[in-house]
């Protein structure tokens, strides 16, 4: 008997049962586990079964062009401009992507990257001055950097000395140049740059340098041999950092009688004593009947203090019966000057 097409709607105890309907049932059916490809049992369990069962291809749903790969959900997608999520399981718009790489061709053109966080006035020691910064930013700043922010609606320019951190905070030491000091007052808008040349920043070196100078001659009667002498306390005030140090002048001494005189002159730490001879130049006049000798002198060299530092302008004799040791001034300018090294 063939599997009926239409409801049978057996009644009980009315409709005869017969052998062909359970065993029709049973082929349509299956039995558990059935191996009977046409079986709804093998239909539904069978894992080689692709159609009408639990299991579908995408050919057989009508996608045969979809692959089987992870979708992108609603909420993966990113429209937050900065990235400020930074994670691995969100994708960002175009819209985003655009809005970022934007900042990014903005920074590059004019050199200054926003810094996106609060700094705040900590101290002053003029010419430098700190701020500080939640965290630590030490990966972030370094020495030389320039800087750019707001105070009072006014622009103003820095360059990065010293970059420390203890918990909780980064402090930020910071160069004005001869134009700008840093207020006890909100700071707005900072900016950052690693490079040289950024956008409106003064680059004329007069402006980042300290300079002392001295039109005077000054004498030092009769000088004790290898003594150092500071004529006229003569010094420059090094702020932290790193800079060009140089002194330039004219030195002259006199004998008491004829013979040869040699004199050397130095930057030191020391008021009287020379710290290092790296600094030293000299002047010698070898005639065996000299009764004076002067010259000019100009010595340069890059240092690097951990805290304001005093250079002082030193003399010295190097032989006995000299009458005068003298720092010429008035002949040519003294001048001690230190030059921002980052620049």
């Amino acid at each position: 008997m063939a599997f009926p097409t239409n409801l049978t709607n057996a009644v009980d105890s009315v409709t005869e049962i017969m052998a062909d309907h359970l065993n029709n049932l049973e082929a349509k059916v299956g039995i558990d586990g059935s191996a009977v490809a046409t079986s709804l049992d093998y239909l539904l369990k069978n894992s080689a079964s692709l159609d009408p069962g639990h299991q579908h291809s995408s050919a057989s749903a009508g996608l045969g062009n979809v692959t089987n790969d992870a979708q992108l959900k609603a909420s993966q997608l990113d429209t937050d401009g900065t990235l400020a999520a930074d994670a691995d399981d969100r994708v960002a718009s175009q819209k985003a992507t655009k809005t970022y790489a934007d900042v990014i061709a903005a920074a590059l053109a004019s050199g200054w990257v926003a810094a996106g966080e609060t700094w705040t006035y900590a101290s002053a020691d003029a010419p430098t001055f700190t701020f500080t910064i939640s965290g630590d930013k030490t990966g972030k700043y370094s020495p030389g950097m320039r800087l750019r922010l707001t105070q009072g609606g006014s622009v103003k320019f820095f360059i990065v000395t010293v970059v420390a951190y203890s918990s909780p905070n980064t402090t930020i030491t910071v160069y004005g140049g001869t134009d700008y000091t840093l207020a006890n007052a909100t700071i707005t808008d900072p900016y950052f740059s690693p490079f040289k040349a950024p956008q409106g920043f003064p680059l004329d070196p007069a402006k980042w340098t300290v300079e002392v100078t001295n039109n005077s001659s000054i004498d030092q009667n009769n000088p004790t041999i290898n003594i150092w002498y500071n004529l006229g306390n003569i010094n420059i005030s090094v702020p932290i950092g790193a800079w060009r140090l140089e002194y330039s002048g004219y030195m002259e001494a006199g004998h008491s009688g004829t013979s040869y005189i040699q004199i050397f002159a130095t930057l030191s730490t020391s008021v009287s004593s020379e710290s290092e001879n790296k600094f030293r130049t000299a002047v010698l006049e070898g005639a065996s009947n000299t009764t004076s000798a002067g010259g000019s002198v100009l010595k340069s060299k890059t240092v690097n203090v951990s805290g304001k530092t005093t250079y002082y302008l030193l003399f010295r004799a190097y032989q006995s019966g000299l009458i005068y040791l003298r720092i010429g001034g008035a002949m040519q300018i003294t001048i001690i000057r230190a030059v921002c090294a980052y620049l």
